[in-house]
C-alpha cells in the first residue's frame, strides 16, 4: 500500500504480514503484486534504497576467487553484478529475453547435473504471463513468425543448426515502470532500507517463526508471516542469506549441503572472424532488427544453436552464437568482446552497409560443479553479515560447448557458401580467447524433488523448512543458454498463484 523506510519504523518494530518477501527485484515484486491482487496483505523487506547508492554498493562487494569476473575487458567485482535497490537487477539490465527450451529442462545423460523437476510444458502458461509483465511482443519464440514480421528470411538452411530468437524487453524496470501499483493503496506494503540479517526457527525446527531486520544505522526490528517467507534476493544473495542466518556453522535450509554449489553463469566467449560481405545482405534479424507491426515495437536479435539432435551426438551443452559487425579488420574494433559495447551499438553493427566483418560471440550454459561455489567470507558489511566469496569455475566441458558451437557455425557457413569463419583468429588457440562473464548469477540454490540433491522443491519451498520458498536465478539446476529474467519472472507467477491458493 505504501513505500516506506526502514528509518520511519518505530524502535523495535514488529512487522506482520500474510506473506514476507525478502527481495524487491523481478521475482520479488511480480509475487508481491500478485498476491496484493488476490488479497494477500503482503510485506516486502528491500536492503536497498528507492535508488542505488554508495552504501548499498558496499553491501554488495565481496571477494572473487576463482575465474575472474571479466565483462569486456574490465574486471568485475560482486558489487557490479547486481544492484541492492527496490527492483534489483532489472535497474541495470539490458532486456534480453528467452525462455529456456525443452532440452534445457530434460536429464542429460552427457550433461553433469541435468534435469529440472519440471519441464517446458508446465512452465508455458507461466511464461505467457512473465511476457506481459516484462512487455514483449506476442509474435512468440519461432523464428518463422519473425521472418515474416521483420520481411526477411533465415540466412542459411541447416539441419544442425536453428535459429534462436531474443527479444528485448524495454527493458522494464520493476522499481520505477510498477510504482503506480506499489503505491496504490490494494499494493503489497514496501520497506527499504530494511536488511534481513537473520532468521529464527519455531522449537521443531522446521519453520522460521520471525526474521530480524536491521538498518545501517544498527536499528533492529523484526517481521512474522502468517504463511510464508519468500527469499527472492538473486543468484548470489540467496545462498549468501542461506548460509548466513540461523546462527549455525550451515545457516539454514542447507541438510543437503548444497546451499552455494553449483553456482553458475553464462560464459562469454568473442570467439570467431568472420569473412564475408554480409553488411549490405544480412537478413535484418540477424543484426538486431527493430520489428514493425501493431504490437508494441519490438527489438529482436538471433542467433544460432546446436539443434538437441547434434547437442546429444557432440556430447555438447546448450551454446548460443550471435554476429556483431564491425566496419574494417584493422579498426578500433577489430576484436569487440561479446559485451564490451552498449546496446544501442549493436544496432549501428547490424544496419552498416559497409560492415564487411564481424565477430562471432558465443555464450553457453555452464555444467554445475562442486567446485563452483558461493561461500561466506571472514569479514562482515556494516549490518553484521558475512561478506560474499564466490569461486566461479567453468569447466573444459563449457569450452568444449563454446568451441563446438562456433566450429559447428563455421562449417555451416562454408557449406552455405557464405563465407569464412577463422574459429581461433590470427591462429589464437580457442583456450586462449578470455573467458566473460554474462552477469546472470544462478544454479546457487538448486531445485530438486529429492532432498538430497537440492535446497528446494519443484514448488520453490524448502526441502527443510515448510514455510520458506526461493524465487530467484539460484534454484536453477541448469542454466540453459537463455537469458534468466523472464524464467524468473515465470517461476514468480507460478509461486504467486502457489501461495494465493494456499491462502483460500
Amino acid at each position: 500500500m505504501t513505500i516506506t523506510s526502514a528509518t520511519d519504523l518505530p524502535p523495535a518494530a514488529n512487522l506482520h504480514a500474510d506473506v514476507v518477501i525478502i527481495g524487491s527485484g523481478p521475482a520479488g515484486l511480480t509475487i508481491a503484486m500478485e498476491l496484493s491482487r488476490a488479497g494477500a496483505d503482503v510485506l516486502v523487506l528491500e536492503s536497498g534504497g528507492l535508488a542505488a547508492t554508495k552504501e548499498g554498493r558496499d553491501l554488495d562487494t565481496g571477494a572473487v576467487v576463482g575465474q575472474p569476473f571479466l565483462f569486456g575487458d574490465i574486471p568485475y567485482g560482486t558489487e557490479d553484478m547486481r544492484i541492492r535497490a527496490l527492483g534489483g537487477a532489472s535497474g541495470h539490465w539490458a532486456g534480453m529475453c528467452r525462455p529456456l527450451d525443452d532440452i534445457d529442462f530434460h536429464i542429460r545423460p552427457w550433461v553433469t547435473g541435468s534435469g529440472w523437476p519440471l519441464d517446458r510444458a508446465e512452465l508455458e502458461p507461466w511464461y505467457r504471463k512473465a511476457e506481459i509483465t516484462l512487455r514483449l511482443g506476442t509474435t512468440g519464440w519461432e523464428p518463422e513468425p519473425w521472418y515474416e514480421r521483420c520481411q526477411t528470411k533465415a540466412l542459411f538452411g541447416s539441419e544442425r543448426l536453428e535459429t534462436t530468437i531474443y527479444q528485448f524487453s524495454a527493458p522494464v524496470q520493476f522499481g520505477t515502470d510498477f510504482a503506480d501499483t506499489l503505491e496504490s493503496e490494494t499494493g503489497p506494503r514496501v520497506i527499504v532500507g530494511a536488511t534481513v540479517v537473520d532468521a529464527t526457527l519455531t522449537a521443531s525446527g522446521d519453520r522460521i517463526s520471525e526474521v530480524a531486520v536491521r538498518r545501517l544505522d544498527g536499528a533492529t526490528a523484526t517481521a512474522t508471516a502468517n504463511h510464508a517467507f519468500v527469499l527472492a534476493t538473486g543468484g548470489l544473495e540467496v545462498p549468501r542469506l542461506l548460509l548466513a542466518w540461523g546462527q549455525g556453522s550451515a545457516g539454514i535450509g542447507n541438510s543437503s549441503g548444497l546451499v552455494g554449489r553449483g553456482y553458475l553463469d553464462h560464459p562469454h566467449r568473442a570467439a570467431g572472424q568472420v569473412r564475408a560481405s554480409l553488411g549490405s545482405n544480412l537478413p535484418p534479424l540477424y543484426g538486431f532488427a527493430d520489428a514493425p507491426g501493431d504490437a508494441p515495437p519490438t527489438k529482436v536479435w538471433a542467433g544460432w544453436s546446436p539443434t538437441a539432435e547434434v547437442q546429444e551426438a557432440e556430447g555438447i551443452g546448450h551454446g548460443v552464437a550471435f554476429l556483431r559487425f564491425r566496419d574494417s579488420a584493422d579498426s578500433a574494433k577489430a576484436h569487440p568482446t561479446a559485451t564490451t559495447e552498449a546496446m544501442g551499438s549493436l544496432v549501428a553493427w547490424g544496419t552498416s552497409a559497409d560492415a564487411n566483418y564481424a565477430t562471432v560471440s558465443v555464450r553457453c550454459e555452464q555444467v554445475p560443479t562442486a567446485a563452483s561455489r558461493v561461500t561466506l567470507g571472514t569479514k562482515v558489511d556494516p549490518t553484521g553479515l558475512p561478506r560474499l566469496r564466490v569461486n566461479w569455475q567453468p569447466s573444459a566441458f563449457d569450452e568444449r560447448t563454446a568451441h563446438r558451437t562456433v566450429e559447428l557455425l563455421a562449417e555451416e557457413f562454408g557449406r552455405a557458401g557464405i563465407g569464412r569463419i577463422e574459429v581461433e583468429p590470427r591462429g589464437k588457440p580457442f583456450a586462449n580467447i578470455a573467458v566473460e562473464i554474462g552477469c546472470h548469477p544462478m544454479g546457487s540454490a538448486r531445485m530438486s524433488e529429492d532432498p538430497k540433491a537440492g535446497v528446494v522443491g519443484p514448488d520453490l519451498r524448502s526441502h527443510d523448512l515448510t514455510n520458506l520458498y526461493v524465487c530467484s536465478s539460484a534454484v536453477f539446476p541448469t542454466s540453459g543458454a537463455a537469458n534468466p529474467t523472464l524464467t524468473i519472472v515465470a517461476l514468480a507467477h507460478r509461486l504467486a498463484a502457489e501461495l494465493a491458493r494456499g491462502r483460500a
